[in-house]
């Protein structure tokens, strides 16, 4: 028995029968979900600074099970002490605040915090000047596939603003199985 990845499936070959007595059965079997999943990433609200921060789904690197899913961050201030990315179970609140949830009251004005950040402060790794990328290793678990999490990209932006930080748009991921 082995599960396959690439098509979600889990592949049986063989086994024994037994009256009359033991018979080898030389059968092979697929269980598969009939509706593969897509791996969607889709970005939605926007960043702030100038110019401002995005994150975006890297090229042929999706929420896929088994796989790595990659996002690319752009517009990185100079300055800038590092990027970071924070992770959610939600778009709709955080807490029992609705989102997006201006940031202004924390020094920073026309920021949005886009998704619940239930984990904060992942590190990327600069690709560049101004660049970033996040990678996340997907388990290779078909319990995963459906589940969304969201993913907002944060900059130090040193006098940008009183709380010296910007945030970058969302990610919307929903993992798949293709």
């Amino acid at each position: 028995m082995a599960y396959n990845s690439q098509t979600g499936s889990i592949l049986v070959f063989g086994g024994f029968g037994a009256p009359p007595g033991p018979i080898l059965i030389p059968d092979t079997w697929e269980l598969a979900d009939p509706t593969p999943t897509s791996a969607v990433a889709a970005s939605y609200g926007a960043g702030c600074g100038t110019p401002a921060l995005t994150i975006a789904p890297a090229s042929g690197a999706l929420p896929v099970v088994g796989t790595t899913a990659v996002t690319e961050m752009d517009n990185i201030p100079p300055a800038s002490l590092g990027a970071f990315v924070s992770l959610g179970w939600s778009n709709v609140l955080t807490g029992p605040f609705p989102l997006p949830l201006s940031m202004a009251p924390y020094g920073m004005p026309d920021c949005d915090l886009w998704q619940s950040a239930e984990l904060v402060a992942e590190p990327t790794a600069l690709t560049g000047p101004g660049t970033a990328s996040y990678s996340l290793a997907i388990p290779n678990l078909a319990d995963l596939i459906g589940v969304q999490l969201y993913l907002q990209g944060w900059a130090n932006a040193p006098g940008a603003n009183a709380g010296n930080m910007i945030l970058s748009n969302a990610l919307a991921w929903t993992v798949g199985n293709v």
